[in-house]
């Protein structure tokens, strides 16, 4: 990953200068609390994610942005997380722009009884495992759209805007919840949800939360009673 040293400075002014021009950037799909708009073509390439909503809700939204970017400063020097160039007027979130698409698991998985992960996703598990280390628990990785498949093959992870912050060396519940369902995204890229196709040791890191559990339960139910294979 390039050093600090190596990504210019934007000034405020040069980030209202690309939003004024919206039209030109492209708005990302995906984002809950905020919109995102992509600059591929400046120099250099941003995606800018700005609050949405009046009142109340913009406060909400300009709050998870603000804690969006305490969060990419605890990370920025984990690789395949994109550097952010810093937060403006307490709003405009300012990252590293990553080509590529969403990750799909057809692209990443490898075949049943292969105990190697692909390269890509032998990659994501170091990203996880470092977030862990650096005590965040990202939560929402099985969102395709949170994590970047660039065209060099690496699995880059964004949106940071449900990640939690551990509190204490062991972490509480919560975040001991969310770090699971980033193992459990991580296999699910590497090997699919069946635990049976997994290699062992990696059939133990997968554990279904109990949220988890009822939605397949539910799923189940649905297509029993719509008669679906």
């Amino acid at each position: 990953m390039p050093s600090q040293d190596t990504y210019p400075e934007l000034k405020t002014q040069d980030v209202l200068d690309l939003l004024n021009t919206e039209g030109i950037g492209q708005r990302a799909r995906g984002a809950n609390q905020s919109k995102v708009y992509l600059f591929p073509d400046n120099s250099p390439p941003v995606a800018i994610k700005t609050p949405t909503g009046k009142g109340l809700w913009r406060w909400v939204s300009r709050f998870i942005i603000q804690r969006e970017h305490e969060i990419y400063r605890i990370l920025e020097m984990v690789p395949r997380v994109p550097h952010c160039y810093g937060l403006f007027q307490g709003q405009y979130l300012v990252i590293e722009y990553q080509p590529g698409g969403k990750t799909r698991r057809e692209a990443t998985s490898v075949p049943p009884g292969t105990t190697s992960p692909s390269e890509p996703v032998a990659g994501l598990r170091k990203t996880i495992a470092t977030m862990h280390r650096c005590g965040i628990a990202h939560a929402d990785l099985k969102r395709p759209d949170n994590v970047i498949h660039t065209p060099d093959n690496r699995l880059v992870v964004i949106d940071f805007g449900t990640a939690l912050k551990r509190r204490t060396a062991r972490g509480g519940p919560l975040w001991r919840w969310a770090a699971q369902q980033d193992w459990n995204a991580w296999a699910h890229y590497g090997w699919g949800k069946d635990p049976q196709l997994m290699p062992p040791a990696v059939a133990r890191l997968y554990q279904r939360t109990f949220l988890e559990r009822i939605a397949k339960t539910l799923r189940r139910a649905y297509k029993r009673v719509r008669g679906i294979d």
